[in-house]
């Protein structure tokens, strides 16, 4: 793989989480960029964990797409501030923890079984059951 590849970029959610992006990290051998997807404060806490954990992080990460949220799911947000994100605030909450906010409108009924109607046939065409 060092041969064709010069930097793994990894996005810790589609990876399984923290431990397993780690574990891949290992069986690449490869420098990691740590990024993430259009993600909410939740998200992007694993992104920083994950990061805080490699070994080694001499790049950049690509944690910065809370920027591009019109509102986020929790009371503090991580976004970054002259190219830093602190995961903690200076409060009494442990450090990378996310209080939710509970002025958020519930998803209705109706999104909530559309939601669940495609994801179930998503899953039926992944295995070929449609």
């Amino acid at each position: 793989l060092a041969d064709h590849v010069d930097i793994a970029v990894m996005k810790v959610q589609p990876l399984g989480g923290v431990q397993r992006a780690l574990a891949l990290v290992q069986q690449v051998g490869l420098p990691v960029v740590v990024s993430s997807a259009l993600e909410t404060t939740i998200g992007l806490s694993t992104g920083l964990r994950f990061a805080a954990a490699l070994p080694e992080l001499n790049h950049a990460c690509g944690l910065a797409t809370g920027l591009m949220l019109g509102d986020d799911v929790a009371t503090v947000t991580l976004v970054p501030v002259d190219g830093c994100i602190r995961l903690f605030d200076g409060t009494d909450a442990p450090a990378g923890s996310v209080d939710v906010r509970r002025d958020l409108p519930a998803v209705s009924s109706g999104l909530e079984r559309a939601l669940v109607a495609r994801l179930a046939r998503v899953a039926r065409e992944q295995v070929g059951t449609d």
